[in-house]
């Protein structure tokens, strides 16, 4: 009994262990197919992490490439709103200068506005002279047709006048022979000696000299003509002038001028111009006429003439008396 009932219970041990490793056996199954399920579940967690880690790590590109783009929006953003600045500015600066413009505009109106104005009443005013001019014309016309009249009556009158002038004109020819005859001088000449007077008459390098009917002005050659030579010296005219205004205002009288030298010889600087002192003297002369007629002298009352060293005022050979004997006279009758 003991060894069945020992047998009993190992039997039953054996069957509770075999349903316990049954049991384990199922739980181990299962708990395999929960491994089986879990390694399945944590490959598909994998596949769906390295699927996030993808998804991420493009989300992370993506985000980059975002921050890219914001900060080039940033950049875009700063030049749009410096642009935008700069068009705000000149935007301004056109409506100060469209304002300006405005304003010059409206002064450039009221402008020719009132130039119109001032034209309109010019107008007026050209047509009032028109008006006036047109009566003038006519009011000339009819002076002109009196002034032909008139200027017919005067060149009669001329005619007459000029008559009576060649009358005077001989009587004065025949008075100024007889005073000739007698020695005296004409009225004219008188003048022109009372002139001469008061311009040389104070200077004692200048000498006048009234003789019968003549009136003879000596005239250093040093006061007219550069030295050794036949050229006029600047200050020449201040003696020149002066004595053509004298003859142009008496046209009646005749002047003749008369070149003198000294006794020597010619210099080699002149010999080859003027052999002699007659061709000098002559020159002289001759110059000192040109000069008379440049300052409107009429050349008819006019003589050039040379006497070289033969009509001496100082004998001698000294340089006293060569510089008195280089002159040149001046006779007036």
């Amino acid at each position: 009994m003991t060894s069945i009932g020992a047998n009993a219970i190992l039997f039953k041990d054996k069957i509770e262990r075999s349903k316990e490793l049954d049991t384990a056996r199922r739980t181990v199954s299962e708990q395999q197919a929960l491994l089986d399920v879990s390694a399945q579940t944590t490959k598909q967690h994998r596949q769906q992490l390295d699927t996030v880690n993808e998804q991420q790590k493009d989300f992370f590109e993506s985000v980059q490439h975002l921050h890219t783009q914001i900060n080039t929006l940033q950049q875009a953003q700063s030049e749009m709103t410096s642009v935008e600045e700069q068009i705000q500015q000149h935007l301004e600066q056109s409506r100060t200068a469209m304002a300006t413009n405005l304003q010059e505009l409206n002064g450039t109106r009221e402008m020719v506005k009132a130039q119109r104005e001032n034209l309109e009443r010019a107008q007026k005013v050209i047509q009032n002279q028109q008006k006036k001019l047109e009566a003038s014309q006519i009011k000339i016309k009819t002076h002109l047709q009196a002034l032909a009249q008139s200027q017919a009556i005067i060149k009669n009158q001329q005619l007459a006048l000029e008559e009576s002038q060649s009358l005077i004109k001989n009587q004065q020819r025949a008075l100024a022979k007889t005073l000739e005859q007698s020695g005296q001088l004409t009225d004219s000449t008188r003048q022109v000696l009372n002139q001469l007077m008061q311009k040389f008459g104070t200077d004692d390098r200048f000498s006048l000299i009234e003789s019968k009917n003549t009136v003879r002005l000596s005239m250093p050659l040093d006061t007219l003509f550069r030295p050794k030579e036949a050229a006029l010296d600047i200050s020449a005219i201040l003696w020149l002038q002066p004595l053509a205004e004298i003859l142009i205002s008496h046209p009646d009288v005749d002047v003749q001028v008369i070149g003198h030298t000294d006794n020597r010889p010619m210099r080699r600087a002149l010999s080859n111009q003027y052999p002699t002192n007659w061709e000098l003297s002559s020159a002289r002369a001759s110059r000192i006429v040109s000069e008379l007629i440049k300052y409107g002298v009429p050349p008819k009352q006019l003589t050039a003439s040379g006497k070289a060293a033969y009509v001496p005022v100082q004998l001698g050979q000294t340089i006293e008396a060569w510089k008195a004997n280089r002159r040149i006279e001046i006779v007036i009758r």
